[in-house]
Formats: C-alpha cells, structure tokens, sequence
C-alpha cells in the first residue's frame, strides 16, 4: 500500500466520498484531517474504491480512521493486515462509526476487540435548540448571554481574509493564557486553529468574530455538510469577559446560518476532557455520534 501526506489539493476527493456516503463523523471532514495534519501526521491511501487515513496515536502508532468509500471492506482490510505486519505494528482503527464496527463483525467475526471510550463521540444537537435557547433547560446559556449583553458593547461581525492576522494572534493569546501544565493537547489545539485560519478561503470555511472596545473577544469557524448539519470547527473567546463563549455559539449560528434549513449542529467530541465534557453536556445534545475502537486480535 502507498501512503502518502494529506495535502490541500486532496480536498475535493474526501469531501465527495464524505458527501457521497452520507458520513456523519467529524473526524473526517477535510477540514478536520487538515487542521490536525501536523500533530496526528495524517497519511492516506487509496485502494480500490475506498480511502483510508492513518493517524500517528501518541500512545499506540499509526492507527486508522474509518474509510471513505464503497467496496469489498473484506479485501482492503486483508491488504491492511498484510501492510499492518509488513511495517511491524497492529492493525488498528480508532474513532469509527457502528455501521464500520458491523462491518468488521461480520466480515471478521471474533478478530477484532471493539471498545468505546465516549471520549470521540460527536455530540449532535438540534438547530433550533442552540438558536433559540427555549425552556428552564436552557436558562443559564439565556442568563450569560443577557449578563453579556448588558456588560459590553460588543459587535459582532463575520470573518473575512483580511482578519486573518488579528484572529491568528488572538490564537496565540489564548495559547499564552493557557496553564503551563495543561498538556500537549492545549498545544496542538493552538496549532490546528491557527492552520484553519491560515487556509480559511481554501477550506470554504464561515467565521465570525466579536470585539469590545475594537479587540477581538472570541471567534469561531464552522462549515456546512450535508447541506443540514453544521461542524463547529473552532470556537475561542476570552474567560474574561463573562458570556462571551455562549454569546459567539448562538450569535454564530443565528446570523450566519439562520434560513439555510439547518436541522443539526455537530460540536464534534470532548476528547475526554472533564471541562469540555461539562459544557458539551450543558447544552443537551440531541444525539451522541457513537464511535468505537478496534483492533485486530488474530
């Protein structure tokens, strides 16, 4: 098997085997793979009329994606195997979705381990309810945002190539603020955000962004797929000014996608994080987007 760098120029071949099988994981939206090419290494491989994407795991090496594609799923992951032991490591595929872990099973009944953690489950919530913010449940997001509201005059405004460099800096701050202690993960976060931002045009991504007294106080980037869902990429905002997180995750969505028929926002997964776990939960998502891992036994 050949593998090679994920580049830009892959772009429009992801996006339409993505669009084409109906996909509903944010792990594999181009933008996705691209933002995060630097820290997970992401390779690809085409076979037959599949295309797989390998991650470098920190703990357990090169891992794979779910595959994009139609085919015969029994002889690519015989090829898989065969290049799995050829480079001396197991075959191994983190994140993938239940209609993949079927497929497994039934191709390759009791040859794969399949576990879930939860820490990749997308989280999908419905449109209206992140817009409208309706009901007692939802109370204290109304609560921030009119404390928000009422503290700063703030402006909001949508993203264009020219905010590019003030929005990268913006990203750099928030990265200097971020505890000493706070991991890796804070680090490649930073990084991924600043390469959307870097490639804004050519990924077709929607931005917008909110200032007080001409800063920058929070910013987000998403995209449509489906032509009903919309991914939240990317979403910072300064802890300072209370509100400012709730305030650009409704704004964003009401004026920037408000008519479009959007049915589903997917704020893709926590990754395990207790703190994002909390405030993912906080807005009562509709769906959990269930992924697995699985990996081969014999």
């Amino acid at each position: 098997m050949e593998w090679r760098d994920l580049r830009l120029s892959d772009k429009a071949t992801v996006e339409a085997l993505y669009e084409s099988s109906r996909c509903r994981l944010s792990d594999l939206t181009f933008t996705n793979l691209f933002m995060w090419v630097d820290s997970r290494k992401t390779q690809i491989c085409h076979f037959e009329d599949f295309l797989f994407f390998e991650v470098l795991d920190q703990k357990y090496g090169p891992t794979l994606y779910n595959p994009l594609g139609n085919g015969k799923l029994k002889n690519a992951i015989k090829l898989l195997l065969k290049d799995a032991e050829n480079r001396g490591h197991l075959l191994r595929f983190k994140a993938v979705s239940e209609e993949f872990v079927k497929e497994l099973k039934s191709q390759f009944p009791n040859h794969f381990a399949i576990t879930s953690s939860g820490r990749d489950d997308d989280y999908l919530y419905r449109y209206d309810d992140l817009v409208n913010l309706s009901g007692k449940a939802y109370q204290k997001k109304r609560n921030h945002i009119h404390h928000f509201q009422n503290e700063y005059m703030s402006k909001y405004r949508s993203i264009n190539k020219e905010d590019i460099p003030d929005l990268m800096e913006f990203v750099e701050s928030w990265l200097a603020k971020q505890p000493k202690d706070a991991g890796g993960y804070i680090e490649d976060e930073g990084r991924a955000a600043l390469r959307a931002l870097e490639h804004f045009e050519s990924l077709n991504l929607r931005g917008a962004m909110l200032f007080y007294e001409e800063r920058i106080i929070a910013f987000t980037l998403g995209e449509l797929v489906h032509s009903d869902t919309v991914i939240i990429h990317v979403e910072k905002a300064d802890t300072e000014y209370l509100g400012s997180y709730q305030m650009i995750n409704q704004a964003f969505l009401e004026k920037e996608w408000k008519g479009k028929r959007v049915e589903f926002v997917n704020r893709e997964s926590d990754l395990g994080v207790a703190g994002l776990r909390q405030a993912k939960q906080s807005y009562h998502p509709a769906e959990m987007i269930k992924k697995y891992d699985a990996v081969y036994l014999n």
